[in-house]
């Protein structure tokens, strides 16, 4: 018998069955493969089976990419968080200097000589935000920036010309979404 105010477990009922897991979906491609070893097997059952066989394989496929998504997303989080905050901040930098020289005025001559011009800090705030559109990856989007099963290449890590090469890649193609509109233009607002 139960304490008194100790409450029964509820069930919860999906509406949607689980998804089968990696080890299940193996040993049912297995049984699958096994049954079209037979010798005397019925031509509609062979049919049947090797289309079993080949959605079991694809089913397999998307799971083992899945698994290695959530494995690489668990892996590079600590350092997407990190050059995410860094970048921000670099992004507010650039911001409050552009509102600064805004307000200040640009035809001041000691603003040139010190400080950057409009022009360098417009394309010094704009390369901040293509560098948070490479690091954030949005559940709803996943398409759209950095690739979740690929190895992170760090931004601010030095690389080697190999990683600097695919680093420019996919920032070059960061910039193509963006100026399309597919990705946001102002990604620290949202």
């Amino acid at each position: 018998s139960k304490p008194s105010g100790a409450h029964a477990h509820p069930r919860t009922s999906s509406a949607t069955p689980a998804k089968p897991g990696i080890s299940k979906l193996k040993s049912s491609l297995r049984q699958t493969k096994r049954l079209l070893l037979k010798p005397q097997l019925d031509a509609a059952v062979k049919r049947d089976a090797q289309r079993r066989q080949k959605a079991l394989e694809q089913e397999l496929e998307r799971a083992l990419e899945g698994e290695k998504e959530r494995q690489m997303a668990q892996k590079y989080h600590m350092v997407k968080f990190f050059e995410r905050q860094k970048v921000l901040r670099a992004l507010l930098r650039a911001k409050r200097a552009l509102a600064a020289l805004s307000i200040s005025g640009s035809g001041n001559a000691k603003l040139k000589d010190k400080d950057k011009s409009r022009k360098q800090l417009e394309q010094e705030l704009q390369e901040r935000r293509v560098d948070l559109n490479y690091i954030l990856v949005p559940a709803a989007d996943r398409a759209q920036h950095y690739p979740k099963g690929k190895k992170y290449l760090s931004l601010l890590k030095d690389a080697d010309e190999q990683g600097a090469a695919q680093r420019a890649q996919v920032r070059e193609w960061v910039r193509g979404q963006m100026g399309r509109g597919a990705v946001s233009g102002e990604p620290e607002v949202e």
